[in-house]
């Protein structure tokens, strides 16, 4: 198993028991070095399952056998743990794609040919967004806005086109609760348009990263 742009994972017991979360570092074909920091090596066993998050081919589950621990104070009170990771059998692949969506609510001002209007993004995925506001669109209309992917992160603006309007029950559906919905609110599934190779990857690492936090509070069955 040879990792293209692997730099997280995710450690689970052979009981899909959520353990930490590691850095990935010095790859091999068959081997890698994970890195916990504030996390002891005394909680992992020797076997474990890990979710590798690898840019060019998705989530990949495998089962892993970890050896040589060592442990380093990098600052008084602080300190991380390293070991090595064989890595065996693989359990699965699930690809990232563009599609993959995680909920957010991300208040934004969309900018168009009408003017200003606050919008709130409610999903978010490499390839658009869906968001709601009380402006009406139509599909093939533009907006543009510029919103932050975490705290003290830089803003990115992106640009997006809407390809689909949803209102009343079909709102609903989408949000999963009609106490979010306000006389007036429109639903606008929106792709983006011409992003710059970095703001992609920012927007993708952010999304996969949202998806991870959620997949630990629930670890997946296989």
């Amino acid at each position: 198993m040879l990792f293209y742009d692997c730099k997280r994972a995710s450690i689970y017991s052979l009981n899909n028991t959520f353990l930490c979360d590691a850095a990935v570092s010095d790859i091999k074909k068959d081997s890698v070095t994970l890195t916990m920091k504030g996390i002891s090596a005394d909680i992992l066993s020797s076997e474990v399952y890990v979710v590798f998050y690898d840019s060019t081919k998705g989530l990949v589950k495998n089962f892993c056998e970890l050896s040589m621990y060592k442990e380093d104070m990098v600052s008084p009170g602080v300190f991380q743990s390293r070991v090595h990771c064989d890595i065996g059998r693989e359990i699965s692949v699930e690809q990232r794609r563009n599609d993959v969506k995680v909920p957010v609510n991300i208040p934004v001002n969309l900018s168009h040919s009408g003017g200003n209007t606050a919008a709130v993004l409610r999903n978010l995925s490499a390839g658009g967004t869906f968001l709601v506001c009380d402006h009406v669109f139509q599909p093939g209309n533009e907006v543009e806005f510029t919103f932050s992917l975490q705290r003290d992160a830089a803003p990115v603006t992106v640009s997006a086109r809407v390809l689909r309007v949803q209102e009343g029950d079909a709102l609903a559906s989408v949000l999963g609760n009609t106490a979010d919905i306000t006389d007036g609110m429109m639903g606008y599934g929106c792709q983006f348009m011409e992003l710059p190779s970095r703001t992609e990857a920012l927007i993708r690492n952010h999304v996969f990263r949202l998806d991870l936090d959620r997949r630990r509070k629930a670890p997946p069955e296989y």
